[in-house]
C-alpha cells in the first residue's frame, strides 16, 4: 500500500514539475541594429551572444538583428557583440524579461592594429634559367 502511494505520488509530482519548468522560462526578445561607430555603417555578419545561454544571432544586410530564444530564464544577462576587425563589446547586465522586447542600437569600434614594415626580397631560381634556356633551344624535356 505504501509502496503504491510513492508511486503514485512520485508520477504525480512529476507531472506537476513537467507543468511548472515552461511557466518558469521566458519567451525572450531582442532587437537592434550594429553598425560602425565612425562611419555609422551598417555591420553586416555580427554576432550577438546571450553570455552563458545559447541563445544568439547574426545581423543582416542592414546590420539588424533579431533575437528570439525559448527556454532562457528571466534576468540579467551579459550581451556579447563580436565583428571580425572591431573591438568586441559586452553590454552587461541587461534585464530580459519574458515577452517584452528589448531594444539594443550598438555601434563598434575598429580594431585597428599597425603593422612594421614588410620587405620583400626576389632571388634568381638557378635552375630554372637552366629549364629556359634549353627549351628555347629546342630541346625536348620529356625525351631526357
Amino acid at each position: 500500500m505504501k509502496k503504491l502511494f510513492l508511486l503514485r505520488f512520485s508520477v504525480a509530482a512529476f507531472f506537476c514539475l513537467l507543468c511548472v519548468l515552461p511557466a518558469l522560462t521566458a519567451n525572450i526578445k531582442i532587437k537592434g541594429a550594429v553598425k560602425d561607430k565612425l562611419s555609422k555603417e551598417p555591420l553586416i555578419g555580427a554576432t550577438i551572444r546571450l553570455v552563458g545561454t545559447p541563445a544568439g544571432a547574426v545581423t543582416d544586410m542592414d546590420g539588424n538583428f533579431e533575437l528570439n530564444s525559448t527556454g532562457v530564464l528571466e534576468g540579467l544577462y551579459d550581451i556579447e557583440i563580436k565583428y571580425v576587425g572591431y573591438k568586441t563589446e559586452v553590454r552587461r547586465k541587461v534585464r530580459v524579461e519574458n515577452g517584452k522586447l528589448a531594444i539594443l542600437n550598438l555601434e563598434l569600434e575598429t580594431d585597428a592594429h599597425e603593422l612594421s614594415d614588410v620587405v620583400v626580397v626576389a632571388k634568381k631560381n638557378r635552375e630554372n634559367e637552366y629549364l629556359r634556356r634549353k627549351i628555347a633551344k629546342g630541346y625536348n624535356l620529356w625525351d631526357a
